[in-house]
């Protein structure tokens, strides 16, 4: 039996970027798939890429950009069992989905994996991060890693070998499949956070995706 899997793709004015993304989940194998857009008010129209590029996936248009947080909220009051949020600018691999999924089955103490990056040139994309401190908070609003990129080693975890599982403290929201108990633990996600630091993340292992 295939597993029930719900991917939620919140969408703001990239509508070649979106098309791209549907098409590639609609090809996906080995699940079943509930697919939910939710658009913050984008200036195209969202309904007719939608249309074209994924027919069964459901469509929330909301009148305002109310944020990423809330956008994602209000997929998961849609959801069911396990949930993969994508982010539109991403385009997946048939067999991504299910293969995520069976590293989260393989790890019972894992709440959330995500896969490996690239690119679309192909090269690696770094997806994970330790826990942030007030020291790194403060130095990335000051963007003073992008003169000294050596004071952001730690919180951007340079030393990850990306070829190995391995739990980590948190990967890239652009693309993380849920447990469903994470869900009911952790909760909604803060909405508090227009965008950037929104949910709880505790895990993350390789799989295939490109950006």
């Amino acid at each position: 039996m295939r597993p029930s899997i719900t991917a939620i793709v919140v969408s703001f004015n990239t509508p070649d970027e979106l098309q791209r993304c549907l098409a590639s989940l609609r090809a996906s194998t080995g699940v079943g798939l509930k697919t939910i857009v939710v658009d913050n008010d984008s200036a195209f129209d969202v309904a007719a890429v939608v249309q074209r590029a994924y027919p069964d996936a459901e469509l929330i248009r909301n009148s305002s950009n109310r944020g990423f947080a809330a956008a994602v909220n209000q997929g998961l009051a849609r959801a069911s069992e396990t949930v993969v949020l994508i982010n539109p600018d991403l385009t997946v691999q048939p067999d991504t989905l299910a293969i995520l999924y069976d590293r989260l089955i393989a790890h019972p103490n894992a709440g959330i994996v995500g896969p490996k990056l690239r690119y679309p040139d192909g090269t690696h994309q770094p997806s994970v991060k330790r826990f942030p401190r007030w020291i790194d908070l403060a130095l990335t609003l000051a963007k003073l890693p992008n003169f000294v990129p050596g004071l952001s080693r730690r919180y951007h975890a340079t030393d990850t070998d990306y070829d190995r599982e391995q739990m980590v403290d948190q990967v890239m929201g652009s693309c993380f499949m849920i447990r469903p108990q994470t869900l009911y633990a952790v909760g909604s996600f803060d909405e508090g956070f227009f965008i950037w630091f929104e949910g709880s993340i505790f895990a993350g292992e390789p799989g295939s995706a490109a950006g």
